[in-house]
């Protein structure tokens, strides 16, 4: 989420890590700053906590963190984050695929954009689309 290469696997570089010390010292707490994975995005508070909730499901459930260092007032539960975004969120975090940063950074300026559409008082723009391999429909008539 910082928009620097190296920086791709930090998430599941801490989730890995907290497996690994979990196993050699399983009776260890362990807490990470979560902000650190999306400072990229300050000023676009709901993909912050989109990435933030992933990462914390994320790492409470698979590596076994105890606590996460997140300001609570802007938490948000992993099923309040809307699917698109939940989808770029987890493949930023797990580095699942190489646009997830480039993805999660034309939804930001889309947010931007539709903040400043409505101080102006003009349309929002249209919601960025990411493709997805979706079935091909087929109609009766073909």
């Amino acid at each position: 989420g910082t928009g620097i290469e190296e920086h791709n696997a930090y998430g599941v570089d801490f989730i890995d890590a907290c497996k690994t010390i979990k196993e050699i010292c399983p009776w260890c707490k362990i807490s990470g700053g979560v902000s650190n994975l999306s400072f990229g995005f300050r000023g676009a508070n709901v993909i912050r906590e989109s990435i933030h909730a992933v990462f914390l499901t994320e790492a409470a459930k698979s590596s076994g963190m105890d606590m996460g260092i997140v300001n609570a007032a802007e938490m948000l539960a992993l099923k309040d984050v809307e699917e698109d975004l939940l989808e770029m969120c987890t493949d930023a975090v797990m580095n699942r695929t190489d646009k997830a940063t480039e993805q999660l950074t034309e939804m930001s300026q889309w947010f931007f954009d539709c903040k400043q559409a409505k101080k102006d008082g003009t349309q929002p723009p249209r919601r960025p689309r990411f493709c997805k391999k979706q079935p091909r429909v087929v109609f009766d008539w073909e």
